[in-house]
C-alpha cells in the first residue's frame, strides 16, 4: 500500500500511525491525503487532513472490490459523529456508530444489508452498566425479537414498550426470521422500565411452555407447561428462590418432586415414584443432607448422612456419616460409618433376622480388623489387616455355632 498527498508519496508499512494523526505529514498540511493497493491498483483510503490531523472524513474501501467499506467522521484528530460500515457484498449499510471525542457514545444501529431493515438499536455510553443499556432487536421482517430497558430511552418506541409513562405495557417479541415466518415466542409486561406482570413463552404452534410472574422488577414465580398441561413450577422472594418447587410427572397431576426452598437454599426435598410413593427424602442441615431411598413397594432402601461433592458444574452426593441399608423386607442389613465417600470407622453386617455377624473397623477407606460373630453373639474369628488389604493376624476363637 501507498498513500499520496500534494503529488508527494507516503509509505504508511513504513510510517507509524497514532490514533490521532496521520503518518509522517506535516503538521500544517490541510487537505486530502489517498492510498491505494499497490497490486490491484484500487484506492483503500481517503482521508480528511486540517493541520496535520485528521479533520472531516476518512474513507475505507474494499482492497478486492473497491467498493467503500467505513467512513469515519472526524474532528481535530479525534472520532467524533457518526460512522457508518458498509457490506461489501451488496452494498447495504451494517452498522451506524455515534462517538463524541474519540468515544463510543448514543444510539448505535445495527441494519440487515440485504434490506436496509434494523436490526437492532442500542444505547452505549462512556460509563459501561447494565442499567444503562438499552437495546431493541428485529427480525429481517421488521418485528420486534428481543428487548432489553435501561434508564436511557433511545426511540417513542421503547418509550411504550418499556412502561417508562407508569402505564404497564404489552409487548410480544416474534422469533427470528429463517425460512418459515416468525411466529409470537413471547409476551411480556413493562412497568417503569422493569419486568411488571406475566412473561410468557410460547412454541411454533402457539401453545404456553412457561410462565413468569413478576412485580417491579422482582420474579415471584415460575411455571413449565407441556401439551397444556404444567410440569414444574417454583417461587421466588427477593430474587432468590423462596417456598415451595414442585416438579410434575409429564402429562399428569402427580406430584414428581417437590422442594422446599428458603433464601436460594434448600430446606427439604421430597421425590415420588409415579403410583405415589416416596422415592427419596432429603433434609438439609447446613453442609451436610440426610437421605432416606425407598423402593417401588415402600419399603426403606438407605438412610444416611451424605454431603455435596465434586464441583459447580458436576455435582453429587457422597456419604459422609453414618449410612444404614436395608433388606428388600425393610430390615437393617448393614450400617456404616463414611467420611467424605469413604468407609472411616465401624461397619456392622446383619443377617435377615437382624442378628450382628461381622464387624469390620475402617481408616480411610482401608480396613484395620473385623470380627465375626456366631447366632449367640459371640466372637468366633478375629482378623487383622494390613494397609494394602492383607491379612496381619488371623485368629480362631471358636468352631462356632
Amino acid at each position: 500500500e501507498t498513500c499520496v498527498y500534494n503529488g508527494k508519496k507516503l509509505n504508511k508499512g513504513i510510517a507509524k500511525e497514532s490514533a490521532t494523526e496521520t503518518p509522517k505529514l506535516p503538521v500544517d498540511f490541510t487537505g486530502t491525503a489517498v492510498c491505494y493497493d499497490l497490486r490491484s491498483k484500487r484506492r483503500t483510503e481517503e482521508i480528511d487532513i486540517k493541520d496535520g490531523k485528521k479533520h472531516g472524513l476518512e474513507r475505507r474501501f474494499n482492497r478486492d472490490t473497491g467498493k467503500i467499506s467505513e467512513e469515519i467522521n472526524y474532528v481535530n484528530g479525534e472520532r467524533h459523529g457518526l460512522m457508518k460500515r458498509y457490506d461489501h457484498r451488496n452494498d447495504g449499510l451494517q452498522q451506524e456508530m455515534r462517538y463524541e471525542k474519540g468515544q463510543i457514545q448514543g444510539v448505535q444501529k445495527s441494519f440487515y444489508s440485504e434490506n436496509g431493515q434494523i436490526e437492532r438499536i442500542q444505547w452505549r455510553s462512556k460509563v459501561r452498566s447494565g442499567k444503562e443499556t438499552t437495546e431493541i432487536y428485529f427480525n429481517k421482517d421488521g418485528s420486534l425479537s428481543m428487548l432489553s430497558c435501561g434508564a436511557q430511552v433511545i426511540s417513542t418506541q421503547d418509550s411504550s414498550w418499556c412502561g417508562r409513562n407508569g402505564v404497564r405495557s404489552k409487548v410480544v417479541l416474534y422469533s427470528d426470521s429463517g425460512k418459515d415466518k416468525s411466529w409470537p415466542r413471547e409476551i411480556r409486561h413493562y412497568k417503569n422500565s422493569v419486568l411488571d406482570g406475566e412473561v410468557i413463552k410460547l412454541n411454533i404452534e402457539g401453545q404456553m411452555i412457561r410462565k413468569e410472574s413478576y412485580e417491579k422488577g422482582e420474579q415471584l414465580s415460575s411455571e413449565s407447561f407441556s401439551n397444556g398441561k404444567r410440569v414444574h413450577i417454583e417461587k421466588y422472594q427477593q430474587g432468590g428462590r423462596s417456598g415451595e418447587e414442585v416438579a410434575y410427572f409429564e402429562g399428569t397431576e402427580k406430584i414428581k418432586v417437590a422442594v422446599q426452598w428458603k433464601d436460594s437454599k434448600k430446606l427439604k426435598q421430597l421425590e415420588f415414584y409415579q403410583n405415589g410413593k416416596p422415592k427419596e427424602t432429603q433434609l438439609f442441615d447446613g453442609e451436610t443432607v440426610t437421605i432416606t431411598r425407598y423402593r417401588e413397594d415402600g419399603c426403606k432402601q438407605l438412610k444416611g448422612v451424605f454431603i455435596e461433592s465434586g464441583s459447580a458444574w458436576w455435582p453429587y452426593m457422597v456419604s459422609h456419616g453414618v449410612v444404614k441399608y436395608f433388606s428388600e423386607e425393610g430390615h437393617l442389613s448393614e450400617e456404616a460409618v463414611y467420611s467424605y465417600g469413604k468407609l472411616n470407622g465401624p461397619r456392622k453386617l446383619y443377617n435377615s433376622k437382624q442378628e450382628l455377624f461381622r464387624e469390620e473397623l475402617y481408616k480411610s477407606g482401608s480396613m484395620l480388623s473385623a470380627k465375626d460373630y456366631d447366632r449367640l453373639g459371640e466372637i468366633i474369628r478375629e482378623t487383622e489387616y494390613f494397609p494394602d488389604g492383607s491379612v496381619k493376624d488371623d485368629a480362631e476363637l471358636s468352631p462356632g455355632l
